[in-house]
């Protein structure tokens, strides 16, 4: 120590502040639209090193407001600092001008500070769809079944919804028929289509019917919903009915169904009427998936051809070619396997795919009592009527 000074103490208090903090607010999307997602991010810079920490709690005030008048008011968001950053997303503000407030609550090292950002909503119509599917079941092949309706409503927009096209694709567009009262959607409001199944062919069909419109005020957006159908066929209150082939492309249980007294024979036109000639014998029947028949007196007096041989109940889980129940019931042919796909080939050698259980009728001179050649190779089998 140098003899020339000397050291007192002096009693006194150091008092140390928290450093000050700046903090910004950010939109993710600024304007945007009615029911969009925003993403907000304030970021908090401190005077000095360190990190802040604590939380901001984010708020949509009138413009002006600061953080010490925002009182018992509840925050939409409150998130915790993470590296000197919150963020917090919503899809519900107001359309109009929205002043966000972001409000940093400051630590121990920090003081609070609070950013703001002006945030343009859009109005925009909400499109819905309801129901989600529409389907048709059971429905008489080449008949019209009734309407079912989807309702295209707005029931959260804040602005008219605009059709521009409603229409409908897919595999089988054909068979389904909509009309239509919309053209522009009400905020709340709603309109109706109505949507028919009319098939000309057996089995399921399927297609998408789309509505386009400004959802979102997105100009050529689309909602969907798919459509479904299943088409039948059935003979019934005929007394007779001639056909070239009985054949039914159903794959499942009881494609081909028969009861109540049916019979199936064949007869030979070159021998006259049908009572002169008919005999019961002949009369076969083809199906991909499984011959029914029940009931008393029901008879093929044919056989039948399906790509299972075997007899006894059936299931989705278990296939037969064939079951019988309840009175007299018979197959009295044989029951013969099926090779697939099945085609027709007619004597004049048209080629052609028929729908489940179709009648196709033809000329008298062209009824035969018993497969021709050609059918035997193919399984298609020609000269059967059902009475």
């Amino acid at each position: 120590m140098d003899i020339n000074y000397g050291i007192t103490y002096v009693p006194g208090v150091v008092t140390l502040i928290q450093a000050t903090t700046t903090t910004s607010l950010t939109s993710s999307l600024n304007p945007s639209n009615w029911m969009q997602v925003v993403m907000f991010t304030a970021t908090v810079a401190p005077q000095y090193s360190q990190t802040p920490t604590g939380n901001v709690s984010f708020y949509n005030m009138p413009s002006g407001t600061a953080c010490s008048s925002v009182g018992s008011l509840t925050p939409f968001h409150t998130e915790t600092l993470s590296a000197g950053s919150a963020s917090t997303s919503t899809p519900t503000l107001p359309t109009g001008t929205d002043t966000i407030l972001a409000c940093y609550s400051g630590d121990t090292n920090f003081i609070s500070s609070s950013g703001t950002v002006s945030q343009t909503v859009i109005p925009a119509p909400i499109a819905s769809l309801s129901p989600a599917s529409v389907s048709f079941g059971n429905q008489q092949a080449g008949t019209t079944s009734g309407a079912q309706s989807v309702i295209v409503s707005n029931p959260t927009g804040t602005a008219p919804l605009s059709i521009s096209n409603i229409s409908i694709a897919g595999t089988n567009a054909s068979s389904f028929i909509q009309t239509n009262n919309c053209s522009s959607v009400a905020v709340g409001g709603s309109c109706i289509i109505n949507v028919k199944f009319s098939s000309v062919d057996t089995g399921a069909a399927t297609a998408i019917l789309t509505v386009t419109d400004n959802n979102d005020n997105a100009s050529g957006s689309q909602q969907s919903i798919p459509l479904t159908g299943a088409a039948t066929s059935s003979i019934g209150s005929v007394g007779s009915l001639s056909t070239y082939a009985f054949f039914a492309t159903a794959n499942g249980c009881s494609s081909i169904n028969g009861s109540g007294g049916i019979t199936v024979d064949s007869f030979n036109s070159s021998q006259g009427s049908y009572a002169l000639s008919h005999q019961n014998s002949g009369g076969n029947v083809g199906t991909d998936g499984n011959v029914n028949l029940s009931g008393a007196n029901t008879i093929i007096y044919g056989s039948a051809y399906s790509p299972i041989t075997c007899s006894g109940n059936c299931s989705t889980k278990s296939m037969t070619g064939y079951r019988t129940s309840g009175g007299l019931r018979r197959l009295v042919g044989r029951s013969h396997s099926l090779n697939l796909p099945a085609t027709l080939r007619l004597q004049r050698r048209i080629r052609l795919r028929l729908p489940a259980t179709r009648a196709y009728p033809a000329p008298a001179d062209r009824y035969l009592a018993a497969p021709t050649p050609e059918a035997r190779r193919s399984p298609w089998l020609l000269g059967s009527t059902a009475t």
